[in-house]
């Protein structure tokens, strides 16, 4: 639903979103973004897993429209659209900013060095350069507001559904 309002944003400078937990941010987001995407995940499962979901959203194979790269692992090619990478591999090989449109701060409450200077750069080098509008900020329980000054962008919230959660225990656990 919050789509367009995102589109709008985006348009205007940088966006921070923030939305619950499993609301589809980190799955639907880099799909939102026109041109090349840079995910940044902190953490290598969560880089493989998406991207492998994504990809299967976009009805591609892994490594082609979406992939993904990590530490010892490369899966993408100079034509990969969405690209999923860690914090250290961004930092390390800056050419992954190379031809990107926009950048995406995923889990960024999950505050970490390499997260936080990788923000700077962004911010202070505008690496995005006109395209600072590119800059996206996900979380789940990110102070939204005080981010989306720091960043000088717009703060957007999406509501998400709560679904039933029901326990059940193993005879015997």
């Amino acid at each position: 639903a919050i789509r367009p309002e995102f589109a709008l944003a985006q348009q205007r400078g940088p966006v921070v979103l923030t939305s619950p937990t499993g609301s589809g941010k980190s799955t639907e987001v880099p799909r939102w973004c026109e041109g090349r995407v840079l995910v940044v995940e902190p953490r290598r499962l969560a880089c493989r897993s998406l991207a492998t979901r994504v990809a299967e959203l976009e009805g591609s194979r892994l490594g082609e429209a979406v992939g993904y790269v990590v530490r010892d692992e490369h899966v993408a090619n100079s034509r990969t659209r969405i690209v999923f990478a860690t914090p250290g591999m961004v930092l390390r090989n800056r050419a992954l900013l190379d031809g990107v449109g926009s950048v995406i701060l995923d889990e960024f409450h999950e505050r970490s060095l390499e997260i936080d200077l990788l923000l700077a750069l962004l911010l202070q080098e505008r690496l995005l350069a006109e395209r600072s509008r590119g800059l996206v900020v996900l979380s789940a329980t990110l102070e939204g507001e005080r981010v989306s000054r720091h960043v000088g962008g717009v703060h957007l919230h999406a509501p998400g559904r709560v679904f039933p959660v029901e326990i059940r225990y193993l005879p015997g656990h």
